[in-house]
């Protein structure tokens, strides 16, 4: 979707008095879900003018933070400067996807329910940066909505522990800490822990081996982005 939002119509956008009153997904006031009505003509070549559009006209839908364990057939619209990282946007609670390669919309199917699809789309601008604000929808495909049964990391000894990804900010982190650390693994967790408020996903889905578990979450990292 490399489009240029002064390309395109904003005539298809509802007015104020159309408008629903935004829901926020489980009643979190930074995840306001974007309204049906809205989707409902929902083009590929509408998202492009409705996010160029949405901070001056739709400030009630940006949410300020990243859908986590959706399971519902819903769509946001998530800035990214409220992020620590843009990557972080990648770590909802829903364990592996399979992920497409496009750059600019980025599709997913869940690995632990092929049920479950994402979509990611980030607009171009014409100077080939990315526009802040991106559109973000969970769907599910020949099944009605259900909770989700996650499987374990392809690289766990068990299969016994489900899989929950690592924000990307926490990673880097954890790079950090690594670097700067003479005091072995276990205490860079500790550390990191402190910083970022807790750590317990995290700390769930180690196993057996501290090491090879740390291993495994920096690897994951070294390619998926979301903006580039």
């Amino acid at each position: 979707m490399n489009l240029y939002a002064r390309r395109l119509p904003l005539s298809h956008l509802s007015s104020d008095d159309e408008r629903e009153v935004p829901k926020h997904y489980k009643g979190n006031v930074l995840l306001p879900m974007m309204p049906l009505a809205i989707l409902d003509d929902f083009s590929n070549n509408g998202m492009v003018p409705f996010v160029m559009n949405a901070r001056n006209s739709y400030l009630e839908l940006i949410a300020e933070t990243h859908p986590i364990h959706v399971e519902n057939n819903a769509s946001f619209l998530v800035d990214l400067d409220h992020l620590q990282q843009p990557e972080d946007l990648l770590s909802d609670d829903l364990g592996s996807w399979d992920q497409s390669k496009r750059a600019t919309k980025k599709t997913f199917i869940n690995k632990s329910d092929n049920c479950l699809g994402k979509t990611i789309v980030n607009v171009v601008l014409p100077d080939s940066q990315h526009h802040n604000l991106v559109f973000v929808r969970y769907y599910f495909e020949g099944a009605p909505e259900h909770q989700i049964k996650l499987k374990a990391h392809g690289n766990a000894k068990t299969g016994s522990i489900p899989y929950l990804r690592t924000d990307r900010s926490t990673v880097t982190k954890m790079k950090a800490a690594v670097s700067r650390s003479k005091a072995g693994l276990k205490n860079v967790v500790y550390q990191v822990e402190e910083d970022v408020g807790g750590l317990t996903k995290w700390q769930k889905s180690l196993g057996d081996s501290l090491k090879k578990a740390l291993s495994d979450i920096l690897d994951e990292y070294s390619t998926d982005t979301v903006v580039n």
